[in-house]
């Protein structure tokens, strides 16, 4: 029982692309793991359907924790060129891309929207809000148990089955329409 998190991906980077962004960077877990690269590869065919160029040098890799998160924002705001928007493939980097983005001076979302994925506690509580992607732990949970008294008893004949949830985008304060109107 898992989550689409290409899917998950995708759907962040074209709630971005909605609000009329175009230079819209990714924080990314480590490479190693897939959820990670799937939430990447999401951003990446989002881009390529609509018709934006991706550049790599608007892709940083963190650690899915805060201080990644803030260092990979901070590389970001640092470059010539900053992008408007970031698709963060976690909450607490979003969360650590939100510090970054404040001590830089930089208004969330007015000046740059910032989406993570999780929908972890912090997400609704964090200065502004934070817009994610969040999973139905719920529903992992019920699906989970659902297989497993199937197998106990005996119900489950197909032997291994793949259940695969989709995220949710959940609207809050961190992202803005391109010119900064909040979504």
């Amino acid at each position: 029982v898992l989550i689409d998190n290409e899917k998950g991906g995708y759907d962040a980077t074209a709630h971005l692309v909605s609000l009329g962004h175009k230079r819209i960077a990714c924080i990314s877990g480590p490479n190693d793991l897939t959820p990670s690269r799937q939430r990447v590869d999401g951003y990446l065919r989002c881009l390529k359907e609509n018709g934006i160029k991706a550049d790599k040098g608007l892709i940083e890799m963190g650690r899915f924790d805060f201080l990644s998160g803030k260092q990979s924002m901070a590389r970001l705001l640092a470059l010539e060129e900053r992008p408007s928007a970031t698709f963060v493939a976690n909450d607490m980097m979003a969360i650590g891309a939100m510090a970054a983005a404040y001590e830089a001076g930089i208004a969330v979302p007015e000046e740059l929207s910032i989406i993570g994925f999780d929908d972890i506690g912090l997400a609704s509580v964090s200065t502004p809000a934070l817009t994610t992607m969040a999973q139905p732990i719920d529903g992992l949970a019920e699906e989970a148990t659902r297989l497993l008294f199937a197998r106990l008893k005996k119900q489950d004949q197909n032997g291994n089955q793949r259940v695969v949830l989709d995220a949710r985008l959940i609207k809050r304060a961190s992202t803005a329409k391109l010119n900064g109107v909040r979504s």
